[in-house]
């Protein structure tokens, strides 16, 4: 039995263009390990996997919220001219540096900010989980919602730091998520990390102790790595040890979508608008988003010849009409298989460059050699479904072993209970060792020295400052607790001993001191405070009543820090 009686577990993985849900029904089965399910009813649509992480909103009251999420009714030809759609907004919520993505979204300016938009997105997808698991599984267990013990799991790209998890957290929280008593709310592991671990439970790879994964999931908007060795422990049961950070990148299938979009916006605009009967930027987005585009970009394997073409519709042109400058025959765009071509190969060369990045440089890791062989390289997500991507990427890694995930869309979020359910039933996590996404540490006040040669360094940049408390200059400096790179064993802290100073007439109430926790994506950060170390929270530690002496006081605290990944 487990050590602490969670009824239900819920993982989330919100993607760039879909969204997953899996649970686990402990109370169902007595507190038992149970079956880990995926959602596959919701709102105007049965049987899929994933909701479109998607909103639409009334034009002429934003201020209303969406009018609608997820699967959209298709009751009209065309969505009505008041119907304004968002999506594809994860990238402009934490991009990354490489991200080209944040620059081609011209989403009108009438639509919320990115942060608003995850919100109302959220509170759809609680209302909608709320209805489904209450009705399904609490009710006949003759519990309800608010009194059920339920723990609510996300995942987040690789790409995404600390501050970028804690401020969806947030958002989460504000759109219910862990709003009740008996439930909470976690983001624990990255997308890869997630993987890994459901192929472990439900693909049940078979590898031999000290045997190397990686874990290349590329979904619609980004491409996230991870690289881990097994561990059989004498029980039979399979462990994982990270040997590096993961990484990952602003890439994906959306991309290709954009791409297509920017070309047919291109062709359209030979035409016009007066003669298309619509804006031509318009009718792109949508035949984007059509079944003729989406259906050829699923099913391209690479065998047409690069001159051969494949028909897209075009929404309301009639199918006599033809425009041979723009390409078009018979309403519909002729697009070359050769271009499709095109748009993948980019994508596939972003996903081999960060398996190049992740496999050359083992340097991090003592004792072993700079470049490491995995045994097997396990391909996730959307993009990874495509059947070129993964010749590709076989003929390009011909020395390695590939395993296609059974549920390359749905993997994720089922890691996510399939490692919490580990992890109550077993008092330990999947993972032997995880390896720091950043650098973590404190900030503090050094009193100038100019025998240092980091405070000589930070006078000749003007960094100095006045000391607060009287006297000569300081340098604003960061104890770094923990390093990029370092490994650990999940739940292991990492404590720092500071001193914060009062001056001598400060009030008994006022002995206050705040700890300011600043983070790095550098393996080894500058000493020197600068704004690139971005400020993750504002601890604050109080002292009892204590008589105040002539000197100012110095108080002393063990500040505990969890392992951050």
């Amino acid at each position: 039995m487990a050590s602490q009686c969670v009824d239900m577990i819920v993982g989330i993985d919100v993607g760039m263009s879909g969204t997953g849900v899996a649970y686990s029904n402990l109370a169902k089965h007595s507190y038992r390990p149970a079956p880990v399910m995926e959602f596959k009813t919701w709102e105007n649509r049965d049987e899929e996997g994933k909701v479109p992480t998607k909103l639409v909103y009334d034009t002429g009251n934003i201020g209303q919220g969406p009018i609608a999420w997820g699967f959209i009714k298709n009751d009209e030809p065309k969505p009505p001219s008041n119907h304004l759609s968002a999506k594809s907004f994860k990238t402009k919520f934490c991009p990354s540096s490489s991200s080209t993505m944040q620059q081609q979204l011209s989403d009108e300016d009438l639509l919320p900010p990115v942060d608003v938009l995850y919100e109302h997105f959220l509170s759809k997808l609680y209302d909608h989980i709320e209805k489904e698991l209450s009705t399904k599984e609490l009710t006949p267990l003759g519990t309800t919602w608010n009194k059920a013990s339920i723990e609510f799991i996300f995942s987040f790209p690789a790409t995404w730091d600390m501050v970028a998890v804690e401020k969806f957290k947030g958002l989460a929280r504000k759109a219910g998520f862990g709003g009740h008593p008996g439930h909470g709310l976690v983001a624990s592991l990255t997308e890869p990390e997630a993987v890994a671990i459901y192929s472990v439970n439900e693909d049940k790879i078979d590898l031999r102790d000290d045997k190397n994964i990686l874990v290349v999931d590329a979904g619609g908007g980004t491409i996230d790595i991870c690289f881990a060795n097994v561990k059989k422990s004498g029980r039979g049961d399979t462990r994982l040890a990270e040997l590096k950070p993961n990484i990952g990148e602003d890439a994906g299938s959306t991309y290709i979508d954009k791409q297509f979009e920017e070309l047919a916006s291109e062709e359209l605009d030979k035409v016009g608008s007066e003669r298309l009967g619509n804006d031509p930027k318009g009718l792109a987005k949508t035949m984007k988003d059509g079944e003729d585009f989406q259906n050829s970009k699923h099913g391209y394997t690479g065998s047409y010849a690069d001159n051969e073409h494949f028909l897209v519709g075009i929404p309301g042109l009639k199918s006599n009409a033809s425009f041979e400058k723009a390409d078009i025959v018979n309403g519909e765009l002729r697009t070359k298989w050769g271009q499709l071509k095109q748009m993948f190969d980019e994508q596939i060369a972003d996903i081999g460059d960060k398996i190049d990045e992740m496999l050359i440089d083992g340097k991090r890791v003592v004792g072993l050699p700079v470049l490491r062989r995995p045994d097997l390289v396990i391909l996730s997500g959307g993009l990874s479904s495509s059947p070129y991507v993964q010749q590709e990427l076989r003929a390009r890694f011909n020395k390695y072993s590939f395993h296609v995930s059974s549920q390359p869309q749905l993997c994720v979020c089922k890691g996510l209970v399939y490692e919490r359910i580990h992890s109550l039933y077993n008092g330990s996590s999947t993972f032997t060792q995880l390896c720091s996404q950043e650098s973590f540490g404190i900030l503090r006040y050094e009193e100038y020295d100019p025998w240092k040669s980091y405070h000589r360094l930070a006078k000749k940049q003007n960094r100095l400052q006045k000391d607060p408390m009287g006297g000569g200059s300081v340098v604003h400096c960061v104890d770094w607790l923990i390093k990029k790179g370092d490994e650990k064993k999940p739940g292991d802290k990492t404590q720092g001993v500071f001193h914060h100073k009062f001056k001598k007439d400060v009030q008994t109430s006022a002995l206050v001191g705040k700890i300011d926790v600043v983070s790095s994506s550098e393996e080894i950060p500058h000493k020197i405070y600068t704004p690139d170390h971005v400020s993750l929270n504002g601890d604050v530690i109080s002292a009892d009543p204590i008589i105040i002496p002539a000197e100012p006081v110095s108080i002393e605290s063990d500040i505990p820090y969890g392992m951050v990944v």
